[in-house]
């Protein structure tokens, strides 16, 4: 099962129509302002979340007269709507989770989101952030980058945990074998893969890996 998170995040609607024509999506959560923008394409919502302080009223008694699935959450909670969307794909034990709309826009949301990014990894579950430009990942393992399938030309790693060891990456330009990187050092930016797939291994430590395009 693929699960699409729709959060209220940047609104994209040429890269968000692209998306659900290319992509198989099984189940679609919707965090508080994403139902605005399920309700625009015309995208089946099969669960809402939040405190639903920024979708639009309109839209919340269309959904709820449609009878629509909802969570409803105080403002005064401890972790936020996408958090709690998280948490409820990886109920499902998903093979996969894509989180659309969750970057741009508040700085802190973003950061928190790839922050979040830790808890479907921790259950095995592959997940990813994706916008036009960008598609975000993490790893503790292995990863593999298809030129196929590449979300963008560039291909960087940022250490997650405060030190990522025995870093080995095959089939890229700038290769490297049992490498080290800390929190704070860049030498991880715009690598590119030269071979039709490239290889990311460690050993210790989580890895943030970012696929960007110019």
């Amino acid at each position: 099962m693929h699960i699409v998170i729709l959060t209220g995040g940047e609104y994209e609607e040429s890269f968000l129509q692209s998306f659900f024509v290319k992509e198989t999506v099984d189940y679609v959560i919707a965090v508080d302002g994403g139902l605005d923008y399920s309700r625009r394409l015309g995208i089946t919502v099969d669960e809402a979340v939040g405190d639903f302080d920024t979708v639009s009223l309109e839209t919340l008694k269309a959904y709820e007269k449609e009878n629509g699935k909802f969570e409803k959450f105080s403002p005064y909670k401890d972790y936020s709507d996408t958090h709690l969307a998280i948490l409820k794909a990886i109920e499902k034990k998903p093979s996969s989770i894509t989180i659309l709309c969750g970057l741009g826009g508040r700085m802190d949301h973003a950061l928190a989101t790839i922050s979040n990014l830790v808890l479907p990894l921790k259950e095995h579950i592959p997940c990813s952030i994706q916008n036009e430009r960008n598609k975000i990942t993490m790893t503790d393992h292995k990863l593999i980058c298809k030129k196929s399938k590449q979300h963008g030309k560039y291909v960087s790693l940022l250490p997650f945990s405060p030190k990522v060891e025995g870093i080995t990456l095959k089939g890229f330009l700038y290769p490297l074998e049992k490498a080290t990187i800390c929190q704070g050092e860049s030498i991880g930016i715009s690598n590119e893969l030269i071979e039709d797939e490239g290889e990311i291994t460690l050993e210790k430590g989580i890895l943030i890996v970012v696929e960007a395009k110019d």
